[in-house]
């Protein structure tokens, strides 16, 4: 789909980091 995947690949990375801070760590 064009040149969009660099940036879904960086929104997948973000929300990554965002679920990954939203748990606790342990």
């Amino acid at each position: 789909r064009g040149g969009d995947g660099r940036f879904e690949d960086a929104a997948r990375f973000l929300e990554q980091l965002f679920l990954d801070g939203l748990k606790p760590k342990g």
